[in-house]
């Protein structure tokens, strides 16, 4: 009895920290992103629209919240168009309204194009 109460309090442990790493890994990622674009927007970073090629979701859901990865092609005012991916978080109902074909807002380093933050869907 004693031994199984053991196994027990051993598993929910487990398990309870398996979440938390969870969380915490999706707190930092979020994090990082946010911390991204007011970087990009604090060094004059140019904002753009971009057009989403493709949707793809990188992992598993943590508070509803979905780690995806956007290929999109982005189209400056000056200069050529270029094609990169941008990694974020996104709530499940943010994810159903954009799908490839979508127009997005985003901010570009012009010295180092993989470097976009995303910020907004274009709703026209």
């Amino acid at each position: 009895m004693e031994i199984l109460f053991i196994a027990t309090v051993i598993e929910v442990t487990v398990v309870f920290i398996a979440f938390l790493v969870l969380y915490i890994g999706s707190y930092l990622i979020q994090n990082k992103q946010t911390t991204t674009g007011r970087r990009l927007k604090a060094a004059r970073g140019i904002e753009a629209r971009a057009l989403i090629l493709k949707v793809e979701e990188t992992g598993m859901a943590v508070n509803q919240q979905l780690p995806v990865t956007l290929q999109v092609q982005v189209l400056p005012e000056r200069g050529r168009n270029f094609v990169t991916e941008i990694k974020t978080i996104m709530s499940g109902l943010e994810l159903r309204t954009i799908k490839s074909g979508s127009m997005i807002t985003v901010f570009y380093d012009p010295s180092n194009t993989k470097e976009v933050a995303f910020v907004n869907i274009n709703r026209n």
